[in-house]
């Protein structure tokens, strides 16, 4: 279990790394989010930052960015994606 997280933890940073170095990257952006919306919380999975992630791809790109529609699916998310509306006015 974990070596697991390790590995978790390590992927991210690594996800996170590259997302930074070329934020306009696309495919990095998308795999970021996607670890974020796969891993658990413990593992380093955030729901909150995939939202964020998935409003900075359709700063590129409004067809990715849907790609990641199903994160807007429940209320709680609907909630968090309103509050980072708010901020980001």
């Amino acid at each position: 279990m974990l070596r697991a997280r390790g590995f978790a933890t390590r992927c991210r940073d690594a996800f996170a790394a590259a997302a930074t170095l070329e934020p306009e990257n696309i495919s990095y952006q998308r795999a970021l989010a996607q670890f974020h919306i796969q891993a658990p919380a413990i593992a380093g999975g955030d729901r909150k930052e995939a939202l964020l992630i998935a409003q900075r791809i359709r700063q590129f790109d409004a067809l990715q960015s849907d790609l990641l529609e199903p994160l807007k699916a429940s209320s709680q998310d609907q909630r968090i994606l309103a509050e980072i509306n708010k901020l980001s006015i």
